[in-house]
């Protein structure tokens, strides 16, 4: 990720690249959230049998879907 960092007309560079920081680590915080929503919801799903076969209980879905396993 690059961060990008425009001056504003009283030169407070710093500030800006602050807020633009804070901003790119929401959007990246709501892609992650999204993306354990789309991963819980493939798993939740799938039946004991499916999920024997790809090595997981149903009790283990919230470990596996947020990396813990």
């Amino acid at each position: 990720m690059s961060t990008l960092s425009l001056p504003l007309p009283s030169g407070r560079r710093v500030r800006r690249s602050r807020v633009l920081d804070l901003c790119l680590q929401l959007v990246a915080g709501i892609r992650d959230g999204l993306r354990m929503l789309r991963r819980y919801k493939a798993l939740v799903y799938k039946t004991d049998v499916e999920l024997a076969r790809i090595g997981i209980k149903r009790e283990n879905i919230p470990n596996v879907v947020a990396d813990r396993r």
